[in-house]
């Protein structure tokens, strides 16, 4: 019994702790922060790409994917709410809050965006969900940054810019397809 020694002892039950200590900080701090992060993204994307579905359907409900789009929407929305109420720890509510960063009311904005068929409210809608999940686009990004964070975010921009054109075509591509 020469393992159990006071040291010893002291040092497993030591490890124990920081170890419990360690996996309360990443299951119920650090995953659903990240996880906000990576759905926030995901918002930004969903919009990007319905209104560059209404652009380029001018309005009407014929596009194949505009059904998706819309579906998709309601989704995020519904994931942005109960993400906020039931996955973030209350300090970073409160952090959100005080940032000015509102997920509900841009959820809501969301539903409304969903069942938007003109360019043009969608756009405003559009911007109010930017706004209160204060997204910022990498054009505007770019524009403040340093120097030195400028070339990755020009990467990004060309990442970005060369996506929605895929995006662009692949939808062309559907709508002359189904004619």
């Amino acid at each position: 019994m020469n393992f159990l020694s006071g040291i010893n002892l002291v040092g497993a039950i030591l490890g124990f702790v920081v170890g419990v200590f360690g996996f309360i900080i990443v299951r119920y701090w650090i995953r659903p922060v990240s996880a906000y992060a990576r759905l926030k993204r995901r918002v930004a994307d969903a919009v990007e790409a319905h209104l560059s579905m209404l652009s380029a359907d001018a309005g009407s409900d014929a596009a194949l994917g505009a059904k998706e789009s819309r579906k998709r929407l309601r989704k995020l929305a519904q994931e942005l709410t109960d993400t906020f109420h039931h996955d973030l720890p209350q300090w970073y509510r409160i952090r959100l809050r005080a940032r000015g960063e509102l997920p509900p009311e841009a959820a809501a904005d969301l539903m409304k965006l969903s069942g938007a068929k003109q360019a043009a409210p969608a756009r405003k809608g559009a911007e109010k969900i930017k706004k209160r999940l204060r997204i910022e686009t990498l054009e505007k990004e770019l524009a403040r940054a340093p120097r030195n964070r400028q070339v990755e975010i020009e990467e990004k921009l060309g990442v970005v810019r060369a996506e929605r054109k895929r995006m662009r075509d692949a939808l062309d591509g559907q709508k002359d397809g189904s004619r």
